[in-house]
């Protein structure tokens, strides 16, 4: 009914006049849409609501409440929102950190990747995941040594796929040449794999051909692929397998 529609927008409050304070006290409420909209408003007070939600992320219980005030940050402009944001990635609790990566990813904060790249070699897989995802839209080449390192600790597919994915944002094409050489095949075939595709598209039928005898069975199942989409190459390979 009416009434009840009416509580859960929570159209009893004083919208209007309510402080950026009294806004983040109802980040919390049970009601969704009353902790929807706190944080539209809170968007909109910008500057204003900094001081206020950094200090929800500080001292709220409540997990879910810290996220809704990170995503109140993501929307502020004022650049002190940076600061609360950067201090959540310190958070010993998984899901503000991953929260904050993705908000600064999304904001393409290019001051925070020595940060997300520490989170690559630290903590659970969802959070090294966020790590990279941050990375792929906020990273510079800077940061490909940390994910081709993070290849290395054989992350499952749904973390290596990110890895990959940064990898091939930021990666130039000498710094992939060099992960042909490196002694890992996990980082080797990434490379082997990434320069085959746009935008590089220049791998060699020798790197290729090279690796068809790998020890490592990823590595050789990649060269494997690669020759097969590579027909011009038969020849020489044939004449090698011979």
């Amino acid at each position: 009914d009416k009434p009840n529609r009416a509580q859960a927008r929570g159209l009893e409050l004083d919208w209007k006049s309510a402080s950026p304070e009294q806004l983040c006290g109802l980040l919390s409420d049970p009601r969704p849409m009353v902790r929807h909209r706190a944080g539209l408003l809170l968007r909109q007070h910008d500057g204003r609501a900094v001081g206020p939600l950094g200090s929800t992320l500080e001292h709220a219980e409540d997990i879910q409440t810290k996220q809704h005030a990170i995503w109140a940050l993501a929307g502020c402009n004022d650049p002190s929102s940076l600061e609360p944001l950067q201090q959540a990635l310190e958070s010993d609790q998984s899901e503000v950190v991953m929260t904050a990566a993705r908000v600064l990813g999304l904001r393409g904060e290019e001051s925070c990747p020595s940060r997300l790249c520490e989170l690559l070699s630290r903590g659970e897989p969802p959070v090294r995941r966020a790590a990279a995802d941050a990375l792929a839209r906020c990273g510079q080449p800077e940061a490909v040594p940390a994910l081709l390192g993070a290849l290395e600790s054989e992350p499952d597919r749904f973390l290596e796929h990110a890895l990959l994915h940064a990898i091939s944002r930021l990666a130039s094409q000498p710094q992939l040449l060099s992960a042909l050489a490196d002694p890992n095949p996990a980082v080797q075939r990434s490379a082997l794999l990434l320069l085959d595709q746009p935008p590089h598209q220049s791998i060699t039928n020798d790197a290729v051909i090279a690796r068809l005898g790998a020890t490592e069975e990823k590595l050789r199942q990649a060269a494997i692929d690669i020759l097969m989409q590579h027909p011009e190459w038969g020849n020489h390979a044939g004449a090698l397998l011979q």
